[in-house]
């Protein structure tokens, strides 16, 4: 059996949530400070969520390898490689968790202006 792409979904979402906190600032000029902007920056920290996740996912496969499909683990081989996924894990975790804190002071200020 030969390993592909297939075989491990997170590969897929490794580069685009990036690029889509472009699209999310031209649709928040659009909206400005509304109840949907709200919405859209909520949607936005799910990617950025997910994102994180298969950060995770992909320094767990190269720390620990994939048995099911016989893929070695590559971090005693690629140290360098191993690091720099696990500082983008990391960075992606404290943008995850500063990008929830903005949508629950967006949704706060929401919130009291409607009041």
């Amino acid at each position: 059996m030969t390993p592909t792409s297939k075989d491990t979904p997170e590969s897929g979402y490794a580069v685009p949530p990036p690029n889509l906190f472009g699209v999310d600032f031209a649709l928040r000029l659009l909206l400005l400070a509304s109840a949907v902007s709200a919405l859209v920056v909520l949607v936005m920290a799910g990617v950025m969520a997910s994102a994180t996740g298969t950060a995770g996912s992909v320094a767990y496969l190269g720390l620990k390898g994939n048995s099911h499909v016989n893929w070695n683990k590559v971090c005693n081989v690629y140290d360098k490689f191993c690091r720099h996924v696990g500082s983008s894990a990391a960075l992606s975790l404290v943008a995850s968790a500063v990008l929830v804190s903005l949508v629950v002071l967006s949704s706060y200020s929401l919130y009291r202006r409607c009041r």
